[in-house]
């Protein structure tokens, strides 16, 4: 997800990912629409699926590049995503069924419920550019549930990033991404989110390659 620059949220609230997909269709290279009215048959296979689990749009929204949207618009509802069996050639396979009636970012996911505190934790973004100017993306990957966010606060002083109402300790990777003029520029720590005392994160040059790399473990 975080590969793609994507993030878990919807409406504020945090979800946590069973699969996240873009699909499209074309003919002779030009794309085509599902009539409206219509769906598809989309599996995912899990063997220890989630009963909360539930169907997700993605859509374009003025606050994030890119918003998760009920699919029933009925947050007390989660029947629009089931559970079956099939086979993929000899093997049975288990896990969601869900039926979209949209094409591009489609997303199977379930709020993550949390009792605890929620809280700001920040970070400190380090480097040496030098003659360089770079542009950064900054996320939060938790461990424990497959969830990912970037800052949604501008820096409070130089290079200081703060993240909104995350659940606080937690085990997360926190990630920089830096892009250059000529170079790309990467950063991680691991860490629990916290509030108090920022936590540093040292961005080095590298290339993209690496950076694909290092997103890919994750």
């Amino acid at each position: 997800m975080s590969k793609m620059g994507l993030t878990t949220y919807s409406k504020g609230r945090l979800i946590s990912s069973g699969g996240m997909f873009y699909i499209e269709a074309t003919w002779e290279g030009k794309p085509l629409n599902l009539i409206v009215g219509k769906h598809y048959e989309l599996r995912i296979a899990e063997p220890n699926p989630i009963e909360e689990m539930e169907l997700f749009y993605g859509e374009v929204n003025q606050d994030t590049a890119l918003d998760w949207i009920e699919a029933d618009n009925n947050p007390n509802s989660t029947s629009n995503v089931g559970t079956g069996e099939w086979r993929a050639g000899n093997l049975a396979t288990y896990g969601y069924v869900c039926f979209p009636e949209r094409l591009k970012w489609i997303n199977c996911d379930y709020f993550v419920k949390w009792t605890g505190t929620f809280g700001e934790p920040c970070i400190q973004v380090l480097s040496d550019p030098k003659d360089d100017t770079i542009s950064t993306n900054i996320f939060c990957v938790f461990k424990n549930f497959n969830a990912v966010t970037s800052v949604s606060l501008a820096a409070t002083t130089a290079n200081m990033y703060c993240f909104n109402k995350l659940p606080l300790e937690q085990e997360v990777t926190y990630i920089v991404i830096g892009k250059g003029k000529n170079e790309y520029y990467i950063g991680q720590v691991r860490s629990k989110t916290a509030v108090g005392s920022a936590i540093d994160v040292k961005i080095e040059p590298t290339s993209l390659e690496e950076v694909k790399l290092i997103l890919n473990k994750l």
